[in-house]
């Protein structure tokens, strides 16, 4: 992520948030509690980081963070848009495909297959 803030030097400025030990509560069992805890911990070293600044966008970059979106809701609903990874990277490839006709490997009608996962992108 350093690297990244670096090249967007004069973008708007950007917060990287490390959250250790996360993941490994999400996958145990009964692991609820610890989940809430981290992320009321990490998401106020964020809002701390912030010192009170508008938060446009918050980017959850781990394949796990979409299970638990909704406890990051509950600390950061007020201050920011939160994207998340499955979403930003679903609708990347829906556009690369459409200006990459020739990478269209499904059969049938394409409009048919991007319903049909149109309808998964929710769960």
């Amino acid at each position: 992520m350093v690297g990244i803030q670096r090249k967007l030097k004069d973008e708007p400025p950007t917060i990287a948030q490390p959250c250790p030990g996360l993941v490994d509560a999400i996958e145990a069992k009964n692991g609820d509690t610890r989940v809430k805890s981290l992320i009321q911990i990490y998401c106020d070293a964020f809002l701390k980081t912030a010192k009170g600044k508008s938060v446009d966008k918050i980017i959850l970059r781990c394949t796990h963070y979409p299970i638990v979106e909704n406890r990051f809701k509950d600390y950061l609903a007020n201050n920011s848009n939160i994207l998340s990874q499955p979403k930003i990277i679903s609708k990347a490839l829906e556009t690369y495909i459409k200006d990459h006709p020739e990478l269209n490997l499904a059969t049938g009608d394409p409009s048919k297959v991007f319903s049909i996962g149109k309808r998964f992108e929710s769960l």
